[in-house]
């Protein structure tokens, strides 16, 4: 009976926790339809955080590229999190660099030499999951991901870029957060889109920018990338405005997506694959119950990238024991003391000895 009871309890426990995560993985979308707001990010870290919209908070995670953490992230997100619809943004961006040392691990790492679009694609999944990596996991989770593809950021390219490739990354972040049941849409313009991805159409909710001037209203019909404008950013200023279109909605078929994805906590430990953990993906479940700690530092060995990083800084640090063990220039050995003889012929150390009359010798002192 006491199991019984137990039994009923956990259920109900469990159902209302489920009631208290915000569900928006339906039509709706997760943004009320006229709300306004800010989105704010490592621009603002020297100022206050202005005062909350009436639903929209959306912050920066990432310091203006990938692979890297907004400094004041965890101030913006305590802001943020006092709004229902907290959501976040990831830069993302292709450079030869990144793609050299990121590119060529991940779902698709058997890519051929030349083949740029594979490793785009494993260069965006590796930044979205590293950004996922990134997001604190005691904290309250975003209800909306956002990717900024825009020219600001470096892509290798101004004008000319190799769309196909482009599309690519940005398809790779995309299939990686809704593999995590992580709603996601893309923040752009259609320009700035048909520069970097050309045509390409991932059916996302987007997020486009107004012009100056202009009620952001009347950019609600400025889709692109083939998804409904779901918010606008109004004219920046000290702090970015953002208002949320009437009409805008989450694609059923990507809320599905997303609703269909194991939900997991984000993220207790860092296996996310066996493409990353390799042989230590059957370790996860042993490792993560020994505690966030131990589990997060294990995720980040089991990743690829992160042993080649261990390896690397184990390497730093053996030459750093090297250098301060090394004997160094070899010091020239002293010079040993003269010997010198007395007229007795005995030999003893020191310098010669002095006239005894200067040693105070008198004849009328000497015993008789």
């Amino acid at each position: 009976m006491r199991r019984r009871r137990r039994g009923v309890l956990l259920a109900v426990a469990l159902a209302v926790a489920a009631m208290a995560v915000p569900m928006h993985a339906g039509a709706a979308g997760p943004y009320d339809a006229g709300a306004t707001g800010f989105d704010v990010s490592f621009p603002q870290c020297p100022y206050e955080m202005p005062s909350p919209g009436n639903g929209v908070a959306v912050v920066g995670l990432t310091d203006g590229a990938p692979f890297a953490t907004n400094r004041c992230f965890d101030r913006e997100w305590a802001w943020a999190s006092t709004s229902p619809s907290a959501s976040v943004y990831v830069n993302l961006r292709r450079t030869a660099s990144e793609q050299a040392f990121y590119g060529w691990t991940g779902p698709q790492a058997s890519c051929a030499t030349a083949d740029e679009a594979c490793a785009a694609y494993d260069l965006g999944w590796d930044a979205a999951t590293d950004a996922v990596w990134r997001f604190p996991a005691h904290v309250t989770r975003p209800v909306m991901w956002w990717l900024d593809v825009e020219t600001g950021d470096d892509w290798s390219c101004t004008s000319s870029c190799n769309v196909r490739v482009n599309a690519a990354l940005v398809q790779g972040a995309i299939d990686y957060l809704l593999s995590q049941g992580l709603l996601t849409g893309i923040y752009s313009n259609p320009k700035q889109w048909g520069i970097l991805a050309g045509g390409a159409t991932p059916g996302l909710p987007v997020w486009t920018t107004g012009w100056e001037g202009s009620p952001p209203e009347t950019h609600c019909g400025d889709s692109f990338a083939g998804g409904p404008v779901l918010m606008v950013q109004g004219t920046p200023g000290l702090y970015d405005p953002d208002y949320v279109c009437p009409g805008g909605t989450i694609p059923p078929a990507a809320a599905a997506v997303a609703a269909a994805a194991p939900n997991v906590p984000v993220p207790a430990a860092h296996f996310d694959g066996a493409e990353h953990a390799g042989p230590a993906a059957a370790l996860a479940g042993p490792v993560a119950a020994l505690g966030p700690p131990v589990a997060t530092v294990a995720g980040r060995i089991g990743d690829r990238r992160g042993l080649r990083t261990l390896v690397a800084a184990s390497l730093l640090v053996i030459l750093l024991v090297i250098q301060t063990r090394s004997p160094g220039p070899a010091r020239p050995r002293a010079r040993r003391p003269a010997r010198h003889r007395l007229r007795s012929g005995s030999r003893r150390r020191g310098p010669p000895a002095r006239d005894p009359w200067q040693r105070g010798f008198a004849p009328w002192r000497m015993p008789r």
